[in-house]
């Protein structure tokens, strides 16, 4: 039985999403929802340095790069990498900027 992620996608962002910028190094500025995580093994002695943002592929107007700039919770980051799973989700990877 397959799973369908868009399904459990939409669910999460529902509960658990709240509204950042993304902001390409190329072209315009847009909203879109997703999930914020703050992972303590990134941060170490920096805390809030780093943040790792889930959302849909679906969700973003353009392909997110490295050397974007996300704004979320009032705070700007870089995207310093960027990660594709097979189920049509994308992973952000920040550090503030």
């Amino acid at each position: 039985m397959a799973v369908d992620f868009s399904v459990v996608d939409a669910a999460c962002l529902a509960e658990f999403g709240e509204t950042i910028t993304h902001a390409p190094t190329s072209g315009a500025a847009y909203t879109l929802t997703a999930i914020l995580e703050h992972p303590a093994m990134l941060e170490g002695d920096f805390p809030e340095s780093y943040v790792i943002v889930f959302a849909p592929a679906s969700g973003f107007t353009t392909s997110p790069a490295k050397g974007d700039t996300v704004t979320a919770q009032s705070k700007t980051y870089n995207v310093i990498d960027v990660l594709e799973d097979a189920a049509g989700g994308v992973r952000l990877r920040l550090h503030k900027a």
